[in-house]
């Protein structure tokens, strides 16, 4: 057995003897490691680990209290040595009742039963990949906005990178990366579970990009093999910069696609995600309805995000949009010393967002 399928072996035996004893109906893995394309990091003396965080999804007739979980996904962290273990849950009910989307498809596809009903997926609807909805670019353009924000410290441009920090600042690139295959083919109604699968197709479908192929290329490698190599500042702009100019062209024509409606600046962007008739529809419904703001604060950080990220053009600062930027920033944080520098704003909104 390989290094890498023994040690998952290992962990999952760790997961199961914890979970089990709540006795849901299922125990699911999903994720990377669910779909067997997780990331593993190998040491110089032979030894494997996994370098991202393991997602469990526990299938109970009935919740199970937060409080309760809580401390199980800090004990199992601590004791496999990894950051995090992500478990939610799903009621049988629900899982007959989720709706098409690129997380509820590879969840049906893509992960597998580790321990109780080996039927338990086959509740999920089946669901045409080719009809996934167009909102998951949204999704995806905002979720992975912060990997240009949190991706390196304040000072992450201007000295050398080494170890874990390299790793990191490469393995945010490629998300990144993988983001802007994943919005290729939602608009091509060609999505794929398998990250193998995705490249080989956005290499068919980008031939005539050669250094975009390149990309997807070393960002696939990176996903499963995450490289730590000593990176010079001159190299970390240069990656930096590549990345996301190819993340900011293609995934606004992939946003364009699914506001039907040019977007390419922030104002665009948030008009047509805060005042389009069906944006209004969910935000009234939110405050009338269930009585809360939470998605008025939520779009006040995206908007904080996105004027903070685009604020960067091939190594240069727009100020006035940094300046669009720190305003959100101080309706979110009235601490906020005005104004922030680029990096001290991008650090301060990856912060607010992982704190969310």
């Amino acid at each position: 057995m390989p290094l890498h399928e023994a040690r998952l072996q290992r962990d999952l035996d760790l997961i199961i003897d914890t979970l089990s004893g709540m006795k849901p109906r299922a125990l699911i893995l999903y994720g990377g490691y669910g779909r067997d394309e997780g990331s593993w990091v190998i040491s110089q003396e032979g030894d494997v680990r996994p370098y991202n965080d393991y997602d469990v999804l526990v299938i109970t007739e009935r919740p199970i209290p937060d409080e309760e979980v809580q401390p199980l996904r800090k004990e199992l962290a601590a004791q496999i040595g990894i950051r995090w273990v992500d478990i939610g849950q799903k009621t049988p009910v629900q899982l007959a009742r989720l709706k098409p989307s690129i997380f509820n498809y590879d969840l049906k596809h893509a992960s597998k039963v580790i321990w109780g009903d080996p039927t338990v997926l086959d509740l999920i609807p089946d669901m045409d990949p080719a009809r996934l909805p167009l909102k998951d670019t949204e999704t995806l353009f905002f979720t992975r906005l912060w990997t240009f924000l949190g991706s390196l410290d304040r000072d992450g441009f201007k000295r050398t990178l080494q170890g874990e920090e390299s790793r990191f600042f490469r393995n945010q690139m490629t998300k990144a990366v993988l983001a802007v295959v994943d919005g290729w083919l939602l608009t091509k109604e060609a999505y794929h579970f398998s990250y193998r699968e995705k490249v080989k197709r956005i290499i068919a479908l980008q031939q005539h990009r050669p250094k975009f192929v390149e990309l997807c290329q070393w960002a696939l490698d990176e996903r499963f093999t995450p490289q730590a190599p000593t990176m010079e500042p001159d190299q970390v702009v240069a990656l930096y910069r590549q990345v996301f100019e190819l993340y900011f062209n293609d995934m606004l024509l992939a946003l364009s696609r699914y506001y039907r409606r040019d977007v390419r600046t922030p104002e665009q962007i948030l008009r047509a995600m805060c005042w389009a008739p069906r944006a209004l529809v969910w935000r009234v419904g939110m405050i009338l309805l269930r009585r809360t703001w939470s998605y008025e604060t939520t779009l006040k950080l995206r908007a904080a995000q996105l004027y903070i990220a685009m604020a960067y053009r091939q190594g240069q600062i727009d100020e006035a949009l940094l300046a669009k930027g720190n305003r959100f920033l101080k309706q979110l944080d009235p601490q906020t010393p005005a104004p922030e520098t680029w990096d001290d704003a991008r650090v301060h909104v990856a912060r607010l967002r992982v704190n969310e």
